[in-house]
């Protein structure tokens, strides 16, 4: 299914190479409490047309202030994963919008790393069990306009997730980390490049 291009049809965006946290290839020992490195990996991916292309672990290793994950808490904040995207030359900035801010956004053609209520995506979720928050790197909205192209590090392919499924999915996590409301996210400065 094509991005769609307001008022010149629809064209095809870059799509990055899509990682997954389990790939025994990519020697990241912490792989799967990195879902946040995995979807930066694949943002820097699409930006760059294919000319960066990081693995998950290569990026985990550029965060400086927690080389090792906590315990209590193993996954990386959006901020560390600002302080790797630097190093690999990707400019982003981390956002706490209403959603309709991150839909203008895709709707520009940049790419989104955001954070879900895992289990709130339903039937769209490659792993069927757990409660946790969970990050994803979405871009282009449909032909149709109902859907973002979602890239979740825990599938093994990318797909097409209706808007409302994954805005559910980002709100509730806003809830529960007190941004009711508002959604988190990392957004590229710079735009997806068409194929």
């Amino acid at each position: 299914m094509p991005a769609l291009l307001p008022g010149a049809g629809a064209v095809i965006l870059h799509r990055p190479r899509h990682l997954w946290q389990g790939d025994p290839h990519d020697d990241d020992p912490h792989g799967w409490v990195d879902c946040g490195s995995f979807s930066m990996a694949m943002a820097t991916d699409a930006v760059s047309h294919g000319t960066v292309t990081p693995t998950g672990h290569q990026y985990r290793s550029l965060i400086r202030s927690e080389p090792e994950p906590d315990p209590g808490d193993p996954g990386v904040t959006n901020e560390q994963l600002l302080e790797a995207a630097r190093r690999f030359g990707l400019r982003v900035t981390n956002e706490i919008r209403p959603w309709t801010s991150l839909a203008a956004s895709i709707a520009a053609f940049r790419g989104v790393t955001l954070s879900v209520w895992y289990p709130d995506l339903g039937p769209y979720r490659a792993q069927k069990t757990g409660e946790f928050g969970h990050s994803l790197f979405i871009m282009a909205r449909s032909s149709d306009g109902r859907k973002f192209l979602m890239f979740d590090p825990l599938a093994k392919a990318p797909r097409w997730v209706p808007i409302e499924t994954l805005r559910d999915a980002a709100q509730e996590w806003g809830r529960r980390t007190s941004v009711r409301g508002r959604v988190r996210y990392l957004v590229t400065i710079d735009p997806i490049p068409y194929e």
